[in-house]
């Protein structure tokens, strides 16, 4: 959270400021709350930006190191990272281990940018170029 939360907040305040605002006036002229056009329009529009913000900061709470290493105290809290450090030893490696535990690892974050790839390659140009 302290380091996904201020990207999350300033790529989305980015990308908001890159939304028409005659769409909210447009729809409050109609008859709607502020929340209703946020949740009837705004949201359906961004949900490129919320998406490919969503993909990027689980990648990096899913291959954070160095809090759950401070943090976790049990083997069974330990995240893949730490896993995989785990099987440094002293005076080996176990190479082939940690080879299959870094495929497995990153098999979660390829399955989500595949299935979300269309919306996360549409937030990641969207916000590019102002008019």
């Amino acid at each position: 959270m302290v380091f996904t939360l201020p990207y999350a907040i300033i790529m989305m305040t980015g990308y908001f400021n890159t939304l028409p605002r005659e769409l909210d006036e447009a729809a409050r002229v109609d008859g709607t709350s502020s929340f209703g056009a946020l949740w009837r329009i705004l949201v359906p529009i961004s949900l490129p930006g919320i998406v490919s913000v969503a993909v990027y900061t689980f990648m990096i709470a899913w291959n954070e190191y160095l809090f759950a290493l401070t943090l976790t105290r049990t083997d069974d809290m330990r995240t893949v990272p730490i896993g995989i450090q785990l099987l440094m030893g002293q005076h080996s490696y176990e190479w082939s281990e940690m080879m299959a535990m870094s495929v497995l690892g990153s098999v979660p974050v390829l399955v989500l940018f595949v299935f979300f790839q269309k919306f996360f390659i549409g937030g990641m140009t969207a916000g590019a170029v102002k008019s």
